[in-house]
């Protein structure tokens, strides 16, 4: 019997040494190849960088193009590498979601590539890269401040912002207990290896299928206006709804003011762009379909159904918070939320851009940063800041 003990126990220190070697190996094989799809370590941001990923798509070729070219660079961001001589010129960063990240927009195509484009008429030594990450709202604008941006310290930072928020607040412990524990001490040994394993964080990222815009095929996320159904039965607002969502701006305009504060002490310029959708008033001049009727349920609220007008109501209280709280501050803000066309050619769903409504996006920011740039660094201007060309409303 003791033998057999002995035997067991052998075999079961056996297979946790050889458990072991193979987790260790994977861990130090993960942080020098570091995986394009890995995005998350516990609750630390991780940025692959110079990678290059090819997507091929066989649907819905009108909104979205066959073939998309997906570039990292040594920073992870989209766009150049920085320069030698970084701190002689204009440097830019777009920080946001996924309607700012634009992975299925391919290189040279995104709003963030179209507004350099059209800086670079007017500004000299340029360079502007995109670090959206795909679902980030402001607690992650926070981390990616205090863990990248602190250290490159770029001369503008322009924040596309309030999607992404508009189901949170602060009473999501969850939320705020990661991020108070990944900035102060691990709570005990196990925590502290989950919060920093890229090993554990491969395993359950493909496991869960976290990031959606990785795993989940373009046929499920293309909205097919065409088709859309009138919001007949949508949960209609309460006063009770929107005294909760009261309350979560109240925590959402708190994280604004840090972002502002981080920036500032950073040496960093912050910009805000309110954030457009689809959804809200008018007749779509591509469908007909009436904006502020038509069905929407998305990802925030939990698949929530609303209808159009109800929807772009909740989202303009965060836009126009973020309006109030840029004029408190002084802090330079762009209601691109109003100025976007309302027209679907401009949309693959509810909020997300096609190349066509990048491009309209880049011409709508480009006057106000080039103004930007123009005043607080005016040896960079080589030629006037240009009026946008006209956009149809509609």
């Amino acid at each position: 019997m003791r033998l057999i003990l002995a035997r067991i126990t052998l075999l079961v220190i056996s297979s946790l040494v050889t458990a072991a070697a193979v987790f260790l190996v994977l861990e130090v094989s993960l942080r020098i190849v570091n995986p394009p799809n890995l995005r998350l370590v516990g609750k630390r941001i991780l940025l692959p960088n110079n990678t290059t990923l090819k997507n091929t798509y066989n649907h819905n070729l009108d909104k979205i193009r066959r073939d998309i070219i997906i570039k990292r660079n040594a920073l992870g961001f989209r766009g150049p590498n920085p320069p030698a001589d970084f701190a002689d010129h204009i440097t830019i960063v777009t920080v946001g979601g996924s309607t700012t990240e634009n992975i299925f927009i391919t290189e040279g195509k995104t709003w963030t590539d179209v507004l350099a484009k059209k800086l670079s008429e007017s500004i000299n030594l340029l360079w502007v890269n995109n670090a959206g990450i795909d679902g980030h709202s402001t607690f992650g604008h926070i981390q990616l401040l205090t863990q990248y941006l602190s250290i490159l310290r770029p001369d503008i930072v322009i924040f596309l912002i309030g999607i992404n928020d508009l189901a949170l607040d602060q009473e999501r412990g969850a939320d705020l207990a990661d991020i108070i524990a990944h900035v102060g001490p691990p709570n005990n040994i196990f925590r502290h290896i989950s919060d920093n394993s890229y090993a554990i964080a491969l395993l359950t990222g493909y496991l869960k299928k976290v990031d959606g815009h990785q795993f989940v095929s373009m046929t499920d996320k293309i909205v097919n206006f065409n088709v859309l159904g009138e919001a007949t039965d949508a949960t209609p607002l309460t006063n009770e709804e929107l005294e909760q969502m009261s309350r979560r701006i109240k925590a959402y305009e708190e994280r604004l003011h840090e972002i502002i504060r981080l920036s500032r002490t950073y040496g960093i310029t912050p910009v805000f762009v309110t954030q457009p959708a689809i959804y809200g008033f008018g007749i779509d001049k591509e469908t007909g379909v009436d904006l502020s009727t038509m069905m929407v349920h998305d990802f925030t609220e939990d698949q929530i159904k609303r209808s159009g007008k109800d929807k772009w109501t909740l989202l303009q209280m965060y836009n126009q918070k973020t309006i109030t709280v840029a004029a408190r501050t002084g802090t330079t803000v762009i209601d691109l939320a109003n100025l976007m066309p309302k027209n679907t050619k401009y949309y693959y769903d509810y909020i997300h851009h096609t190349e066509e409504g990048a491009a309209v996006i880049g011409e709508l920011l480009y006057p106000k940063i080039c103004e930007v740039i123009v005043n607080k660094f005016p040896k960079h201007s080589n030629n006037p800041c240009y009026t946008v060309s006209k956009i149809p409303v509609n």
